[in-house]
C-alpha cells in the first residue's frame, strides 16, 4: 500500500489546491480545526473523515447536513480508489495514492499537522 494519499480539491472543475497526507485519520469540514478545511456554507463543520484501513483509505460521512457523494450517490462509507472522486457540496475531491517521494505538494503527517502553514484547501463564499 502506498504511504501517502494525495487529495486534489476542485470547485466547479477548477483546481484549487492539492495536499498529500500520511495520517491514520483526518477530518474534512468547514471548521478551522479540521485537517482539510473547505469554507463554504454547504460544508458541515465536521463533514467527513478519511481513515487509513487495510485496503488503503476510506471516506466516511460524519452525519453532515448535505451529505457526501460518490458518482452522484450519497455514501456513509467508501473505500477510496486510486483516481476516485468524491463530492462534498460543490467541491470535488480527487484521490491518488502516492509514494513519499519529493513532491510539489506539502506532506502532512501526524508530527507536522499542528504546524502546517495553511490547512485551508478552499474558500468559497457562495452557497
Amino acid at each position: 500500500m502506498p504511504k501517502a494519499l494525495q487529495v486534489r480539491v476542485l470547485f466547479r472543475g477548477k483546481h484549487l489546491r492539492s495536499r498529500r497526507f500520511r495520517l491514520e485519520s483526518l477530518v474534512v469540514g468547514r471548521d478551522s480545526g479540521c485537517d482539510l478545511v473547505l469554507f463554504n456554507v454547504g460544508v458541515s463543520r465536521r463533514h467527513a473523515a478519511i481513515e487509513r484501513c487495510d485496503e488503503g483509505y476510506v471516506l466516511r460521512d460524519l452525519g453532515s447536513s448535505n451529505g457526501t457523494r460518490v458518482n452522484g450517490v450519497p455514501i456513509t462509507c467508501w473505500t477510496i480508489e486510486d483516481g476516485g472522486t468524491a463530492r462534498i457540496s460543490r467541491f470535488e475531491l480527487v484521490f491518488r495514492y502516492v509514494d513519499d517521494e519529493p513532491d510539489p505538494f506539502p506532506l502532512i503527517t501526524a508530527e507536522t499537522r499542528e504546524f502546517a502553514e495553511d490547512r485551508t484547501m478552499a474558500f468559497v463564499e457562495e452557497a
